[in-house]
């Protein structure tokens, strides 16, 4: 059975205030029932009325489940059973109730049930001849004219965009600083309107690197010089590859089906969690889930969103590894994608040491290397932003890129701590002061590996893994 950590179990939490109420519930006396095996958790906790809250936690995913009706996920029930079973302070049936196995049973047999419908619709559509060939051609016709009525819609925001960015330019850039907010969310509201919201990210994005480096005009203008060839790329959408409009439809906002990556390359490996960000904006959550392929070696991210709060069907556990088939969406550089048949197979460290490090996986092209479950090492910042290059190459419409380095060492000047690589660079990066200290504690300054996300000419790191295998998250 995996392990889960107390850090890892915070990174789970919605908020502080939630991990504060779990630990106030860690009392052998409140909880009548406890128990945990290979399927999953499960406890009856006594809450203020008569009736004692069934809280249930699937192992394998680590989806939760209680009978409370708060609106935070997971409760603070749940998170209480996770700490417990995390730091061995009760002790534990193996024998689940009833109650817990009808909820498993039907998780199950959910998982499954796709494939089985998906048997079906294979025969029916066999039986049904020129009738389903009759309705999938009208289909196709609906969904043709949604996207022309989309892309009409998104090339008139874009077209007010352009004119904005033309008339920043024209006017002069200096004062940007000092000008109102509203400035730049009053143009990502309209992109927002004009189904555009990957346009309306980048230009928040942009708005915060004002305040981010002190080289801040060619961050803006570079910014600038991508969202127009986005904007071109809108315009002759028609002419591009279809892997190219893919790309296109993404960086703009507009979702990919889910059938359109179960349809294309398919990868069975061994995954390491190497990072996990939550980004909310109003009442939607965005959740990415970097992954790095430890037999494939192949980086790959999952991009998820959910309404009203961090609901998402699966949990993810940083630096853990786990088992199951990636399924890509198309693209020029394939990267995003949505996974099956999960299963978790521990930390990372019951499948890598030290000594399976291999310094020569450097990138996706490596993906027929012989050797298995190895990690790269000696990855420098120049080795990276090559390798950033090399995919905007392929893929100009890339706004955030996944980076790791490794044999970092903080160093402190007389204002600020910097990030040095072993060729001696700096790297500019974006993180608070409250982590540099984390980072020191647990590495002592000298850091085997930290990965992190690039936009805008900038680092953004989200987790760093210590000489003795421990993964601190950045996020929280």
């Amino acid at each position: 059975m995996p392990t889960i950590t107390t850090q890892q179990i915070t990174a789970l939490a919605p908020d502080t205030a939630s991990i504060k109420a779990a630990r106030a519930l860690i009392k052998p006396n409140k909880w009548p029932i406890l128990g945990n095996n290979d399927q999953g958790m499960w406890g009856e906790c006594q809450g203020s009325g008569t009736k004692a809250y069934q809280v249930l936690v699937d192992r394998q995913t680590l989806t939760t489940k209680c009978s409370c009706p708060s609106r935070k996920f997971p409760c603070k029930h749940a998170l209480a059973l996770l700490l417990m079973v995390s730091e061995q302070t009760a002790n534990f049936s193996v024998e689940p109730p009833s109650w817990f196995q009808e909820w498993y049973a039907k998780r199950i047999q959910k998982s499954t049930h796709p494939a089985s419908k998906a048997t079906s619709n294979h025969s029916t559509e066999k039986s049904k001849g020129v009738t389903e060939s009759t309705t999938k051609s009208a289909k196709t016709s609906k969904t043709n004219k949604t996207i022309k009525t989309r892309l009409t819609q998104m090339r008139s925001g874009a077209q007010e965009l352009d004119l904005w960015m033309r008339d920043l330019i024209r006017e002069g850039i200096a004062d940007l600083p000092s000008r109102a907010a509203t400035l730049w969310r009053d143009i990502a509201a309209r992109m927002v309107d004009a189904k555009a919201p990957g346009l309306a990210r980048r230009i928040e994005d942009l708005a915060t690197v004002l305040y981010a480096v002190p080289e801040w005009p060619q961050h803006i203008l570079a910014g600038f010089g991508r969202i127009k060839l986005l904007i071109e790329a809108l315009n002759q959408y028609e002419h591009l590859s279809e892997s190219l409009q893919a790309d296109v439809r993404v960086a703009l906002g507009w979702a990919l089906n889910k059938e359109a990556a179960l349809a294309g390359e398919q990868i069975e490996d061994n995954w390491l969690v190497l990072g996990i960000v939550f980004e909310e904006n109003g009442p939607l959550v965005e959740r990415r889930v970097w992954l790095y392929g430890l037999n494939s070696h192949r980086t790959a991210l999952i991009q998820e969103f959910a309404h009203g709060g961090r609901n998402f069907a699966t949990n993810y556990l940083l630096g853990n590894c786990l088992q199951g088939t990636a399924s890509f969406f198309p693209s020029a550089t394939p990267q995003r994608i949505i996974f099956s048949d999960i299963t978790y197979v521990g930390s990372d460290s019951s499948l890598l040491d030290n000594s399976l490090l291999d310094s020569s996986l450097l990138d996706n092209s490596l993906s027929d290397s012989s050797s298995d479950n190895k990690f790269p090492i000696n990855i420098t910042y120049t080795q990276q932003l090559e390798q950033i290059s090399k995919a905007m190459a392929i893929n100009p419409f890339i706004w955030r890129m996944p980076i790791g380095i490794s044999n970092l060492r903080l160093a402190h000047n007389e204002t600020t701590w910097n990030f040095v690589d072993t060729q001696n660079l700096l790297i500019r990066y974006q993180l608070s002061e409250r982590h540099i200290w984390h980072i020191l504690a647990i590495t002592g300054g000298i850091i085997p590996y930290m990965f992190g996300e690039w936009k805008t000419g900038i680092w953004y790191p989200i987790s760093v893994k210590s000489s003795t295998n421990e993964w601190l998250d950045l996020t929280i």
